[in-house]
């Protein structure tokens, strides 16, 4: 178990004999069982670990400083006038305002955007230099941090970190400026958290269990993946392979044989009955390796703890909703290079294989994790009623995004999207 990151917490004259009392019984723990049955008086003035409760307020200004970006974007790349010019535009002092404002609400120490220079074509009303709409920071740190936690949210009280943010044109055409703040607000959730930025705490967790008495406490998912590290078993692999090929010349020849009397009709249905039997055999496999993953929350995953950031200064809905349009996307991506819908079904499937063993997992788990966290929130006493309220609402709009998976996508992609969700909730019922 780890703190995200440090509290310390000034009272001012006034208010330091009561909040003192307050901070004695205040508990960053993680985990909603051990909260303090002692904790009777609640202060709505104090910051819970769980939601920040004047987060989505401090936030504004920047809401509202890209929505002045995207207007000038779209009156640019609108102008019948002129040509669009992407290095006059990154020159505006929009930029230079939007990076004060990141510097003074968040406490950096610097904040620079940097720009991409993406070449707009009026016909298909898309930037023809950007593949992808781009949004991704890097960082340093010159100091220890000392973060500063209040009911408006997290500040860098040693000005420890300096922020470099790349983000495309596209990028800024295609989403709000609400869901732009929650992927800011996603990947700031990276930098501050100290015991993910220097090593991953799962792996840790692994490490310090492996190597003690706790062997025992070892999760399915968590031997997977001490599995996956052992050479010995590359060796074996390699040999399995071997005694394979040895049979496999007279499968071939088999196989021949039987196709010489089989129809061309005949074969056709026994291609796609083979086709559908591999496809099915996949979803089990799927649905194993949901099973015995551990479980994808702010505890365990870096990617998590990022989300759950975003949620806390309530854009938890936004967030997901770049998630969905992203994945709209790269469906269309999809549609348009994969023609033949039962390969377009085996490439879906494989990329979900594939997801399942990276540290964003799919969408649905991104989601049912954030879903997670609202509930938790609703079922804690220390949060005031009037938070409360501002989470359903963001709640109920983070449902309406996972409904759209599950019945606004193919048929198929409905389909696999419901198995996954459906495996999700089952493991949820046993936490």
């Amino acid at each position: 178990m780890y703190n995200p990151i440090q509290l310390t917490y000034t009272p001012s004259q006034e208010q330091k004999r009561r909040e003192e009392e307050l901070m004695r019984q205040f508990s960053l723990d993680i985990f909603p069982k051990y909260i303090s049955e002692e904790l009777s008086y609640i202060d709505d003035s104090i910051f819970t670990e769980t939601v920040f409760n004047n987060g989505r307020e401090l936030m504004q200004p920047i809401v509202i400083q890209i929505g002045k970006i995207k207007d000038l974007l779209d009156s640019e790349i609108n102008n019948e006038g002129g040509e669009f010019d992407p290095n006059k535009f990154w020159k505006s002092i929009l930029f230079k305002e939007l990076e004060d404002k990141l510097q003074e609400i968040f406490g950096f120490r610097s904040v620079e955007i940097f720009p991409t220079i993406d070449k707009y074509d009026p016909v298909t009303k898309k930037f023809i230099s950007s593949k992808a709409p781009e949004c991704y920071m890097t960082y340093h740190s010159r100091f220890l941090i000392d973060g500063l936690l209040t009911d408006n949210g997290f500040y860098d009280s040693t000005h420890s970190f300096g922020l470099a943010i790349y983000i495309s044109l596209q990028f800024f055409k295609m989403f709000t400026s609400e869901e732009i703040v929650a992927c800011l607000l996603h990947e700031f959730g990276h930098g501050i958290d100290p015991a993910l930025v220097d090593i991953k705490y799962t792996q840790v967790n692994i490490l310090s269990k492996y190597m003690t008495d706790r062997q025992d406490d070892l999760t399915a998912g968590e031997k997977k993946y001490i599995n996956s590290c052992k050479f010995y078993e590359f060796i074996i692999t390699g040999i399995m392979i071997r005694f394979s090929s040895g049979i496999g010349f007279f499968k071939s020849l088999w196989t021949k044989i039987k196709d010489f009397f089989t129809s061309e009709e005949e074969k056709e249905r026994e291609k796609e009955r083979q086709r559908i039997q591999m496809q099915e055999e996949k979803i089990v496999k799927i649905k194993e390796i949901i099973r015995n993953d551990m479980i994808f929350n702010r505890q365990n995953f870096s990617e998590a703890f990022a989300d759950n950031f975003a949620r806390m200064y309530g854009f938890g809905s936004h967030l997901a909703s770049t998630i969905r349009k992203a994945s709209i996307l790269y469906d269309e991506i999809f549609k348009s290079r994969i023609k033949k819908e039962s390969a377009r079904q085996e490439a879906i499937l494989n990329i979900i294989e594939k997801t399942l063993n990276h540290e964003h997992r799919t969408d649905l788990h991104r989601i049912r994790s954030i879903l997670r966290e609202y509930e938790l929130d609703l079922r804690n006493p220390r949060i005031p009623n009037r938070i409360k309220n501002d989470i359903m609402t963001d709640k109920l709009e983070l449902e309406k995004i996972l409904d759209q998976y599950l019945n606004n996508f193919s048929e198929f992609e409905n389909r696999i999207n419901s198995i996954i969700n459906e495996e999700l909730k089952n493991i949820e019922k046993k936490l």
